[in-house]
């Protein structure tokens, strides 16, 4: 699946990727990093919001 949606939302939203960190950090009660939101974004990495953010 294309994850490029996250960034076209987070552009629609007028968010910085740290923003958008912070919300889902502090939403999710995860420690999210800067790099998972890029590599989510670029499809480095799949959403999982089940598994730990490196997985």
């Amino acid at each position: 699946m294309n994850n490029s949606w996250l960034r076209l939302r987070r552009e629609e939203l007028n968010m910085n990727q740290d923003e958008l960190l912070e919300k889902l950090s502090t939403a999710l009660g995860r420690d999210l990093n800067r790099a998972t939101i890029s590599h989510w974004e670029t499809n480095k990495r799949r959403i999982s919001l089940l598994h730990s953010p490196e997985g």
